[in-house]
């Protein structure tokens, strides 16, 4: 018969495997360190980073040893928000607390290639007046922001944005004037 505590223990390893299989096998197209736009809420958030510091605006900015994550979640649905109507968290028939959009701000930049993505499915930017930077705009709602040095792109910033059509599915319906 096997050890209670010995059996806790591997069920607690084997939830931890599971778990890093799943955050390991995510795609960056799909959301960053098991964060999913319109899917992971808050608790689970600050479950993996801590408390998070709330700017002017009503983000949650965490920092952790990878990057500076700041993130955009719902309000109440369905309804304003008082304190930052123009923002517009409350417009979707989703919980509270909900991922909505994410900036991540990578402390080491990383070489693009090791992303994996396939880049003929984003918009290449190399205009504008930055020298030695471009972006890519991806269809999925990703957007990254690289630095070039030695002729290597180096991903210092991706932006997860919810896409249209994706949150018209969680639109609340129009209040009819009276």
């Amino acid at each position: 018969m096997m050890n209670c505590a010995l059996q806790k223990a591997r069920n607690i390893a084997t939830v931890i495997l599971l778990f890093a299989v799943s955050v390991l096998s995510q795609s960056v197209e799909d959301g960053w360190k098991g964060i999913v736009l319109l899917k992971t809420t808050k608790p689970v958030v600050d479950a993996k980073f801590g408390t998070p510091k709330i700017d002017d605006n009503g983000y949650n900015m965490y920092k952790t040893d990878e990057a500076f994550v700041q993130i955009n979640y719902s309000s109440a649905p369905c309804e304003i928000e008082r304190k930052h109507p123009g923002i517009k968290r409350g417009e979707f028939n989703i919980p509270e607390g909900t991922v909505l959009d994410m900036w991540v701000n990578l402390v080491n930049p990383i070489p693009i290639a090791k992303l994996n993505l396939d880049l003929s499915k984003y918009d290449r930017d190399t205009g504008g007046d930055v020298l030695m930077h471009v972006a890519y705009h991806g269809k999925k709602g990703l957007s990254l922001s690289a630095l070039i040095r030695n002729g290597t792109e180096y991903v210092q910033k991706l932006t997860y944005r919810s896409l249209d059509a994706d949150l018209e599915k969680y639109h609340c319906p129009r209040k009819q004037p009276k």
